[in-house]
């Protein structure tokens, strides 16, 4: 099986370090649109052709890794599932909600493998948690991701580049659909919303979600409050913390993960296995409607129902 990277910036360079780790000589091409990167690009990468464009390489291939910007993900998608090419599509899946429903429309009529990265799913600590907890029982929940300004990421809005993570793994926990998302959201170094606080309604509880560009500390956590306690969880330094009504509070460590290599397994077993996972399509388009959602809470100043 061949496969192709197309898009060789910020995350493209680790996608092709994982590519050559998975594939070796059938890590067949990277297409990089800007041509003066390719002269360092073969240096790094002698054995793979270095193109401009897809339809150099697509009748040669299997399969496709987008790590694009994510205003081209749409157009790179349809011209390789138009070509019936599996594809690894980075987080998030389109830069629209429309797009993602014609892209569905489309994957409903092929038989291939198609996979989005919402690569926070592979912490080794949610499989314990997830054995132990219900979350169907949760009332109250809390997710924090925050950040200083790094000058990348903002092409989009921090809704799609970091609070994306959180929602999708309100998904990956079984909190299944809100009923309803309230939002606000705050420029700070950039044009688009540096700031964004949610607040999601599901039928037994809420979940208050907070994602920032413009913080002075880094912090990505989550707190789960329980009938008979609470958990908290620290994805930096992978730590589970769990208070039981009078008793002692239990914590647990976990190993670090190379997540997107992990990532790259799954989507390599899935085609050889010919059946999708569950990092899907359906499961990225859960994430660009809640996106949807809390931009349009800010832009109306309103709360936005699911329906």
């Amino acid at each position: 099986m061949k496969i192709s990277l197309v898009g060789f910036g910020h995350l493209g360079k680790w996608h092709a370090e994982k590519l050559t780790m998975l594939y070796g000589p059938n890590f067949h091409s990277i297409v990089e649109i800007d041509t003066s990167k390719h002269q360092s690009i073969r240096q790094n990468f002698s054995e793979q052709k270095i193109v401009h464009h897809l339809s150099e390489v697509i009748d040669d291939i299997d399969a496709v890794v987008i790590a694009t910007p994510t205003t081209y993900h749409y157009q790179v998608i349809l011209e390789a599932i138009n070509k019936d090419k599996h594809c690894f599509v980075e987080k998030p899946m389109t830069a629209t909600l429309q797009e993602s429903i014609d892209i569905g429309d489309l994957l409903s009529k092929k038989d291939i493998i198609f996979q989005v990265g919402h690569s926070e799913r592979f912490h080794a600590l949610w499989e314990e948690v997830m054995e132990k907890e219900k979350f169907s029982n949760c009332r109250i929940a809390r997710f924090d991701r925050l950040a200083p300004y790094k000058g990348r990421g903002d092409d989009v809005d921090i809704i799609y580049d970091l609070m994306i993570h959180d929602y999708d793994l309100l998904t990956l926990l079984g909190f299944g659909t809100p009923l309803t998302v309230e939002a606000w959201g705050q420029s700070c170094h950039t044009k688009m919303i540096d700031y964004c606080s949610s607040k999601l309604t599901y039928p037994n509880g809420v979940v208050f979600v907070t994602a920032s560009r413009s913080s002075i500390n880094e912090k990505r956590s989550a707190e789960f409050v329980f009938d008979d306690g609470v958990l908290e969880v620290d994805l930096i330094h992978e730590r589970v913390k769990r208070s039981y009504s009078f008793k002692e509070i239990n914590e647990s460590e976990f190993e670090k993960r190379d997540h997107l290599l992990e990532e790259h397994k799954v989507f390599k077993s899935s085609i050889e296995k010919g059946k999708n996972n569950s990092i899907n399509y359906n499961v990225g388009h859960i994430a660009m409607k809640i996106m949807d959602m809390t931009l349009r809470s800010i832009r109306e100043k309103e709360k936005i129902s699911w329906s």
